[in-house]
């Protein structure tokens, strides 16, 4: 099941696999926001966005994976109650270190 959230200056792609073993995960495997609307709460929009159809579909758990240097991305996961793994992995197309963020809702 995917869905699109869409903001001014953001977008959000999430899929929640209702076949996996985290079929009690939201994943959100892309979080965009134009650098023209940095700084101006897209993001944490965005964010609040995909908790609310976690909830509105029963899921536990939001996920996704950052790359590892994107600091910028990382301070807003943080600040929005997200927490860091030790999991890592390797993007396919770019190579670079991934690290997944988890985040517990009710």
């Amino acid at each position: 099941m995917e869905r699109r959230c869409f903001l001014l200056g953001g977008t959000a792609n999430l899929w929640a696999s209702p076949w996996s073993a985290r079929a009690r995960t939201l994943e959100i495997f892309y979080l965009g926001v134009d650098p023209d609307a940095w700084g101006s709460g897209v993001g944490t929009r965005l964010l609040h966005s995909a908790e609310d159809h976690a909830r509105e579909i029963g899921r536990e758990t939001l996920e996704l994976w950052v790359i590892n240097d994107n600091e910028r991305a990382i301070r807003l996961y943080e600040r929005s109650g997200w927490v860091g793994t030790e999991e890592v992995k390797r993007d396919m197309s770019s190579g670079r270190l991934e690290r997944r963020f988890l985040r517990h809702i009710r």
